[in-house]
């Protein structure tokens, strides 16, 4: 490891690194021609996540909370980055993928993203929710009546 390099961002960086293997080969295994959307593609798993997603071939489209982030989630591999705190965010993804819906939906953030996040996705599509940066998903499950086994 290079000497500027504290042990604390050494683990960090292995951390977002290992997270993102296991959502790309683990939770739903990328492949070429799949669309993908990363949340928060700007930040550390995200940037990972997008750049492993286009080098096996996937169309990429990252969210970001700011339009100051677009320029990271590009470089990341984004073929296109759409601003989630704009209330038009789902319209735009559609706009993006020319109206495909997405294979799969990484959502780290969670409460402003989680609802959008399954209009997103595609029939039988998968969304993996694995952080909630905004706060917790808007969802309840108390209305659930579960079967006795």
């Amino acid at each position: 490891m290079p000497d500027n390099v504290s042990d604390e961002v050494a683990a960090a960086v292995f951390f977002k690194a290992m997270t993102a293997q296991y959502l790309v080969q683990k939770t739903y295994k990328v492949k070429a021609g799949d669309v993908v959307l990363v949340h928060a593609a700007a930040g550390g798993v995200g940037q990972i996540l997008a750049g492993w997603a286009k080098a096996l071939g996937a169309f990429v489209v990252g969210t970001v909370g700011s339009q100051a982030k677009v320029a990271a989630a590009k470089a990341a591999g984004c073929d296109a980055v759409v601003d989630y705190s704009k209330p038009n965010w789902v319209e735009e993804f559609l706009k993006a993928t020319g109206g495909k819906k997405a294979n799969v939906v990484y959502d780290s953030v969670a409460k402003e993203t989680f609802l959008g996040s399954l209009d997103c996705a595609a029939p039988f599509g998968t969304v993996a929710l694995f952080g909630a940066a905004s706060g917790p998903a808007p969802v309840s499950y108390t209305h659930l009546t579960l079967p006795t086994i």
